[in-house]
């Protein structure tokens, strides 16, 4: 009888400690998203005007563009490879216009056309510059 007790004592014990590590494990996450979101929001790729949270999509959305421009596998999920890119020393600029290459980039491969090119071919006609005579 006494040892049907400490079985079940220890297996409570066993029970209450795995929750416990599941509620850290879970905070740490929610940590993790909120430093996420204060890194995107601070580097152009989440809107800080605004007032709440930002949605599930528009969350994935910004993860997926900084993968791209980071040049990491574009998932949307916020990876370990992810989070390690996001705490590589940066200078502090904002990726500004990451957004209009992004969803140009995006929309083209979509409807099966190229991407707009970045820079205009130039030249110039060459003429002989002397004439004979």
């Amino acid at each position: 009888m006494v040892a049907r007790v400490r079985l079940l004592l220890r297996a409570l014990q066993l029970l209450l400690w795995g929750s416990l590590d599941a509620r850290l494990a879970e905070r740490g996450g929610q940590e993790r998203h909120r430093e996420a979101e204060a890194f995107l929001e601070k580097y152009g790729y989440l809107d800080e005007q605004a007032s709440r949270a930002p949605t599930s999509t528009q969350f994935s959305s910004a993860i997926r563009e900084f993968q791209w421009v980071s040049q990491l596998p574009v998932s949307g999920v916020l990876d370990p490879a992810t989070l390690r890119q996001m705490m590589r020393p940066r200078c502090g600029v904002a990726d500004t216009d990451s957004q209009v290459a992004w969803t140009e980039r995006v929309s083209a491969r979509f409807a099966g056309l190229r991407g707009k090119m970045r820079r205009k071919k130039r030249f110039a006609k060459q003429e002989n510059p002397i004439k004979l005579t």
